[in-house]
C-alpha cells in the first residue's frame, strides 16, 4: 500500500509538471526520479485538490501561529509565507533537470494555482 501510494504521488506530480510543460523523455525520467526520492514528502493527490492547502502545510501553518502566540489573525500572511517557500522548494526539487524557462513556467504555473493564499498574504 505505501508503495502505491509513492507511485500514485510521483504520477500525479509527474501529470502536473507535463501538463504545464511538455518533457521530453529524459526529463520526464529524471524528475519521476527526484519525485520519488522525496515520494514521502509529496502531498497525497486525494488530499489537497485545486489549489487547497495539503495537510501539512495547514499544520506548519498552525505551528508557527502556536510558537509565535498568534491569535489567528496572523493566519494570512503566514499562510502565504508556508505556500511561497513550498513553491520554492518545488520549483529547486527541478533545477537541473529543467531549463530555466521551464522552471519559470512551472513557477508561475503554482503561484497562479495558489493565488488566492498568495494574495491574501500583505
Amino acid at each position: 500500500r505505501a508503495d502505491a501510494l509513492a507511485k500514485a504521488k510521483v504520477q500525479a506530480r509527474l501529470a502536473e509538471l507535463n501538463s504545464v510543460i511538455v518533457l521530453d523523455p529524459a526529463q520526464e525520467l529524471a524528475a519521476g526520479e527526484a519525485l520519488a526520492e522525496q515520494a514521502d514528502q509529496l502531498p497525497d493527490p486525494a488530499s489537497a485538490p485545486g489549489g487547497d492547502l495539503a495537510p501539512a502545510a495547514l499544520a506548519e501553518i498552525t505551528r508557527r501561529l502556536v510558537e509565535s502566540g498568534d491569535d489567528g489573525s496572523g493566519y494570512a500572511k503566514v499562510a502565504g509565507d508556508v505556500v511561497r517557500e513550498e513553491i520554492e522548494a518545488e520549483v529547486r526539487r527541478f533545477a537541473g533537470v529543467l531549463a530555466d524557462d521551464q522552471l519559470e513556467s512551472y513557477r508561475a504555473h503554482l503561484e497562479e494555482k495558489h493565488a488566492r493564499w498568495l494574495l491574501l498574504s500583505p
